[in-house]
């Protein structure tokens, strides 16, 4: 069974939110490990076939600051083999809407890693209905994509 790994930066709670949706939907199919972009290094993920990165927007589409260290060693990884997803929160008000998922998503290409499913989008918080159903269909497709789709307390 794949361990998926989740390392996110959040502020408000908005990206944290988003977190909890991802880990309560894919935990039914498989492990979790949860780590804050700014208590962890780059290389807690090397352990991991699958990795999210989650991350808002600071300002007009910058990695927000306590997600700049971890975005900066990312460059120095080697993430062939790796299979990647990110996610953020963001507010559509700014013209970069949630661009630090974006360049968190780019890195991991430039680092030779696979993006299985384009970056998550959230505006502000998934309060709402349509907007945390987004989040556990982008959940289900990464289970999808892991082979998965069989709940772990199936068998």
């Amino acid at each position: 069974m794949s361990k998926v790994c989740i390392v996110f930066a959040s502020m408000t709670g908005n990206t944290e939110e988003i977190k909890e949706i991802l880990v309560n939907t894919i935990s039914k199919y498989t492990e979790v490990d949860v780590y804050e972009m700014d208590m962890v290094g780059v290389d807690v993920i090397e352990d991991y076939d699958y990795v999210l990165i989650g991350s808002y927007t600071y300002d007009d589409g910058d990695i927000p600051f306590e997600a700049e260290d971890f975005y900066e060693e990312l460059e120095g990884l080697d993430l062939s083999g790796k299979y990647a997803s990110c996610f953020g929160s963001g507010d559509t008000l700014y013209v970069d809407f949630c661009n630090a998922a974006v360049l968190f998503e780019e890195r991991v290409i430039e680092q030779g890693g696979v993006i299985i499913e384009p970056a998550l989008k959230i505006e502000l918080s998934p309060s709402y209905d349509d907007q945390k159903e987004k989040c556990v269909q982008f959940a289900q497709r990464v289970i999808e994509y892991m082979g998965g789709g069989q709940s772990k307390t199936a068998n």
